[in-house]
């Protein structure tokens, strides 16, 4: 029973380490650190995730991934909770051009499942910036900020969204 506690408390502290040299932008040795715990606990589904990404995150900076492939893992991301990683992961490529209207509605997104309504308000508008003519982004706009308690912003990024599409339902 001790040994389960103590190898337990190595795995969170494997765990621990890789991430803040993940964080640290030493990618390379935190993928090392995740493979090493895979190596010893292969079902572990956190060192994979956190390693997946990074790799995913490591073919971006370098080019060799597409923006669909990029996207794709971003709402896989969304989809299974992991609102911190799309956060962290979208925001972490700046100016970069795989950082769509797309990704920022999920940014923004996950940032409301979060209960950071100012961070999905500024992520909302960047993806309003980058296409005007989404009425789901428009909508969330429009819900984030009456949420916040901007309710005129709110209004005419909701009427904004009716006008693109007269059925969209959401936000009327």
């Amino acid at each position: 029973m001790a040994n389960q506690k103590i190898a337990s408390i190595m795995l969170e502290s494997k765990l621990k380490k890789a991430k803040t040299l993940a964080k640290k932008s030493r990618i390379d040795e935190a993928i090392k650190l995740y493979e090493d715990i895979l190596q010893k606990y292969p079902k572990n589904q956190r060192a994979f995730d956190a390693k997946q990404s990074l790799i995913q995150e490591k073919q971006v900076a370098s080019g060799t991934v597409n923006n669909h492939t990029f996207i794709s893992r971003m709402y896989h991301l969304y989809h299974s909770g992991k609102f911190l990683d799309v956060i962290e992961i979208g925001e972490g490529l700046g100016d970069d051009t795989f950082v769509s209207a797309g990704v920022w509605n999920l940014i923004g997104a996950s940032n409301k499942q979060l209960g950071r309504l100012n961070g999905a308000v500024n992520a909302f508008k960047k993806a309003a910036e980058l296409d005007s003519q989404n009425a789901n982004i428009l909508n969330n706009l429009g819900v984030s900020l009456g949420a916040i308690g901007n309710h005129d912003e709110a209004l005419i990024a909701l009427e904004k969204a009716i006008c693109i599409d007269k059925h969209y339902a959401e936000a009327h």
